[in-house]
């Protein structure tokens, strides 16, 4: 009992004299050696006593079993599949080494490894063998050893993305010595322990009470096996907030991902304004082929977008990813480089900053990298020079992606206060669920959520509240003044949000790709109303 109260004491100290209130000591390490941890301090990263702003490429990893070995290799798509011809681990040690030094050329600091694409439940499947995190993970551990060393040679960090391990004991326990054994290198700046829950958590009947406790539970893991490094969650759109609910989550930053050109300020806003905690982008990017998609508009989204974050509060920026690689889809168990499907689309191929011809030198050690950077990689270095702007409400925000067929009217309102609920998050689905649409409410708890089809189905939260879901199977709208056509008759009743361009919306006569023309987003040909929406706060002291 005596040894018990003195861990408690001994926690409780560290806990209020840790900028990061991570406290356990079982992972020693010299106060010469703390010093190179990157820290929170007032909402902010920080290194060596002054601010860090981790400027991140995401690079994906790969696996290869070369003579009897597991290694970790670049994506095996890069450099136009050079990689996979590579037969040594001294020759794709090698290809790390020019990847990471070039990387750090051009601006980075900080890379977000994706070392989480199993092929089974709990292995990585390599050249026709299993590699299990059970029995394998000194040598997969080995291997990434590898790897972080060669980004510490380039001066870079790493946030690592880790395997999910939901509900998967095994996982989890390999997480735990993962922690251990990289518990005192200060290259690791954050572990990333699920990319996407809102796509990737398959169990999508947790409520936000389960969803605590299991990321509690790895916030227990990083106190005690991982005391000065920093935790967090890969978040996707705010519709996590109607189950990984990032206000009520015990990370100690949230990152989140967002894309599409008429949604990333939006989504930014939202993150930056109704989210107590320090944010950074763990995602971004608009692929461009010089063609379809202009490389110059590239660059403008790079830029925009950074600076809009920096506006919205984020204190880091990571862009989605290094060059080409082709996303894995539907890879079984006993797939291979062979046997598996892609995902071969326009935005894998084109989203990296790294083209796929002719190549360019790198300035320390002259190594070859195959491909051409492109324009936007210009911008990266001018980032340091921004100076932060008021945070200012897109446009667009009540209607994100000029939807102009129907509008339904409603509130949302704290049923513990009766007040009105600024920044919840309302979620329609047409009648047969193949089309969603989402808005946000005001200042005064009203929404109007645009849409094409009619909505019938309903999910509506805010954070740190309840989920709410209803349905409403037949709603009566009446036509507006800017009706055209009979409602059996409105166009476009199909159109997802991802064959939306933002082409059409730009204002091309101010030169920004985030300038948009304002008469475009606030008209609808049918409307109607709902009843008020009622929604409880959630009190994490109550939750087991």
């Amino acid at each position: 009992m005596n040894k018990i109260i003195c861990c408690i004491a001994c926690i409780a100290f560290f806990a209020c004299n840790t900028p990061q209130s991570q406290t356990n000591q079982s992972c020693c390490a010299d106060s010469a050696l703390l010093s190179q941890f990157v820290l929170l301090h007032n909402n902010q990263f920080q290194l060596h006593d002054t601010l860090f702003l981790p400027i991140m490429l995401n690079y994906v990893l790969d696996y290869r079993y070369i003579s009897d070995t597991f290694v970790l290799s670049p994506h095996t798509y890069y450099e136009n599949r050079r990689i996979k011809n590579l037969q040594t681990a001294a020759e794709i040690n090698e290809r790390f080494r020019a990847h990471f030094e070039y990387i750090r050329e051009i601006g980075f600091n900080t890379l977000r490894l994706c070392f989480d694409r199993m092929q089974g439940e709990n292995f990585y499947c390599v050249d026709g063998k299993k590699i299990s995190v059970q029995t394998d993970y000194e040598a997969i551990l080995r291997a990434l050893d590898t790897v972080v060393n060669i980004a510490k040679e380039s001066d870079l960090k790493i946030m690592l993305l880790l395997p999910n391990s939901i509900d998967n004991k095994n996982l989890g326990d390999f997480t735990t010595k993962l922690l251990q054994h990289f518990c005192a290198e200060p290259t690791i700046f954050a572990y990333d322990f699920i990319n996407e829950p809102l796509y990737f958590d398959r169990n999508t009947s947790r409520t936000k009470e389960q969803v605590f406790a299991i990321v509690n539970e790895w916030k227990l893991q990083m106190d005690s096996y991982a005391p000065h490094q920093l935790f967090t969650i890969g978040f996707a759109e705010p519709l996590e907030v109607f189950r990984w609910d990032p206000q009520l989550l015990p990370v100690d930053f949230v990152c989140f991902h967002t894309y599409h050109p008429l949604r990333v300020p939006n989504e930014m806003y939202w993150y930056g304004t109704y989210i107590d905690k320090p944010f950074m982008i763990g995602e971004t990017g608009l692929p461009a082929d010089n063609d379809s998609i202009s490389y110059e508009d590239q660059r403008r989204f790079m830029k925009e977008s950074y600076e809009y974050a920096r506006d919205c509060g984020a204190i880091g920026y990571g862009w989605w990813e290094f060059q080409y690689a082709r996303n894995y889809a539907n890879i079984g168990e006993e797939a291979n480089d062979a046997q598996a499907t892609y995902q071969d689309d326009f935005n894998a191929r084109h989203i990296g900053l790294i083209n796929n011809k002719d190549s360019v030198i790198t300035k320390k050690n002259k190594y070859i990298i195959y491909g051409m950077p492109k324009p936007a990689t210009v911008e990266i270095v001018r980032f340091a020079d921004y100076k932060v702007q008021k945070k200012r409400r897109p446009l667009n925000y009540y209607n994100i992606l000029n939807y102009s067929n129907f509008v339904i009217r409603g509130s949302v309102i704290n049923e513990s206060t009766q007040k009105p609920i600024e920044g919840a998050v309302i979620r329609g689905w047409n009648k047969d669920w193949t089309i969603g649409v989402n808005t946000f409410s005001d200042s005064l708890g009203n929404f109007m959520l645009y849409s094409n089809d009619q909505c019938t189905h309903f999910k509506i939260s805010a954070p740190g509240m309840t989920a709410v879901t209803f349905n409403y199977p037949k709603l009566e709208y009446t036509a507006t003044e800017c009706a055209t056509t009979h409602i059996d008759s409105v166009p476009n009743r199909t159109l997802e949000y991802q064959q939306i361009s933002y082409k059409p919306f730009v204002d091309t006569a101010t030169g920004r790709l985030f300038a948009l023309k304002p008469e475009l987003f606030s008209n609808a040909q049918f409307a109607t109303s709902i009843q008020p929406v009622y929604v409880k706060p959630i009190a994490i002291e109550t939750i087991p």
